[in-house]
């Protein structure tokens, strides 16, 4: 985003030179309106693909795979993830722009978590805040890494093991400790990671 032109973006899509500053007013102004839109297009796929039946944990597993399965499908979804991941730069609109499309996907897991709890636990604000940025990390980490390594038969057997994590991480054993790791991971992370 650092390096882009209205110009180039203007001759990329055919328009005249001046036609992206008549548009949008600025670079920044241009770059706000692809937040936005790439926000609406997250949630638009998000509520055509989601599963009303999932309840419980399965519920976050849902949401965790319909982002990861959306890098591999969609390039709107595996855009967004690029924009929220984006080193800040001097412009205070897009920056404001970046900020509310994380608060929304933070408000997202926080609420896809809620809805998940089963039981009478306890769980501390500080606890979910955690656990929100964790999978968002997770979301975020896997989304670009998948942008590098474009090999989705590997992609899939992470995103399994994804769903293996989480399911382990946010489980709980009568203690009330989380319970251990499916125990397979470390051969699908190798493959992918190294090829």
């Amino acid at each position: 985003m650092s390096t882009l032109t209205c110009e180039e973006v203007g001759k990329l899509a055919g328009y005249s030179r001046g036609h992206s500053y008549q548009r949008f007013g600025s670079k920044e102004g241009m770059l706000v309106t692809v937040v936005e839109r790439l926000c609406a297009s997250r949630r638009k796929y998000l509520e055509r693909r989601a599963r009303v039946d999932a309840s419980g944990i399965e519920k976050v597993l849902d949401f965790v795979d319909l982002h990861l399965g959306g890098v591999s499908n969609s390039l709107e979804m595996a855009a967004y993830f690029r924009v929220l991941a984006a080193p800040v730069l001097a412009m205070p609109k897009l920056n404001r722009a970046i900020d509310a499309a994380r608060a929304e996907t933070f408000e997202d897991i926080s609420r896809v978590l809620r809805e998940s709890r089963t039981g009478d636990r306890y769980e501390s604000a500080s606890e979910s805040e955690g656990r929100v940025r964790i999978i968002y990390g997770l979301m975020t980490g896997m989304a670009l890494q998948h942008a590098h390594i474009r090999r989705e038969r590997e992609f899939n057997l992470v995103r399994s093991d994804v769903q293996a994590f989480l399911r382990s991480a946010l489980s709980r054993n009568s203690d009330g400790l989380p319970q251990q790791p499916a125990g397979r991971m470390d051969n699908n992370y190798h493959k992918y990671w190294t090829g």
